[in-house]
C-alpha cells in the first residue's frame, strides 16, 4: 500500500511540474507579448512626436518640394533664409543618430519622411554651401541621404554623389554654384 501511495504522490507531482512548465511558458508568452506591444505603442508616440518637430520645419519643407521657391534653385536658400534650411537639416540629422541607436527603422523613416531628404539633397545651394564646403559638419545627414537611397533602391538624383564627390575633391570649391 506504501508503494501505491508514493506512486500516486510521484504522479500528482510529474502532473504539477508539467502544468507549472506549461503556466510558466505561458506567461513567457504573455510577457513578450505586452513587451512587444509597448514598444510598437511607443514608436507610434514617438512618430507623433517627429511629426510635430516636422511641423515646426514645414516653411522650409514646403519652400524646397517640387513648385517651392528654393526648388531646382542654385541660390536659395539666400543667406538670409540659410538659418531655417540649416534647422530643418539639423531635425534630419538627429533621426539618422535615432536610425543609427536603432531607435527608429530606416524604412519606416524612409515611407514617411524620405522625400524631404531627397528634396534637400536635391537643391544645389544646399549641396554646395553645407554638404560640400561643411562636409566634416555634415555627416549624419550625408549618412541619412545614403540609408534613405539604400531603403529606396534608386538614387533621389541620378549622378548626384559623383557630382558631390567632384565638387568635394575641388579643394577650391569653385564650381559650386
Amino acid at each position: 500500500m506504501a508503494a501505491w501511495v508514493g506512486a500516486i504522490a510521484g504522479l500528482l507531482a510529474v502532473a504539477v511540474g508539467v502544468f507549472a512548465l506549461w503556466y510558466a511558458s505561458k506567461q513567457v508568452k504573455l510577457g513578450r507579448e505586452q513587451r512587444r506591444d509597448a514598444s510598437s505603442s511607443g514608436l507610434g508616440q514617438f512618430l507623433l512626436q517627429l511629426d510635430d518637430a516636422m511641423q515646426r520645419h514645414q516653411a522650409a519643407h514646403l519652400k524646397l518640394r517640387p513648385g517651392g521657391e528654393w526648388y531646382n534653385s542654385t541660390d536659395r536658400p539666400a543667406d538670409n533664409e540659410m538659418a531655417e534650411a540649416i534647422a530643418y537639416m539639423g531635425l534630419f540629422e538627429r533621426v539618422n543618430i535615432m536610425i543609427d541607436l536603432k531607435l527608429l527603422p530606416a524604412s519606416v523613416v524612409n515611407r514617411l519622411y524620405g522625400y524631404r531628404v531627397g528634396n534637400i539633397w536635391a537643391n544645389d545651394r544646399l549641396m554646395c554651401e553645407k554638404l560640400v564646403k561643411l562636409s566634416g559638419q555634415w555627416q549624419d545627414f550625408l549618412s541619412l541621404v545614403k540609408s534613405m537611397e539604400k531603403e529606396r533602391n534608386e538614387e533621389y538624383v541620378p549622378g548626384r554623389w559623383m557630382r558631390y564627390n567632384q565638387l568635394l575633391s575641388d579643394r577650391t570649391h569653385s564650381h559650386c554654384v
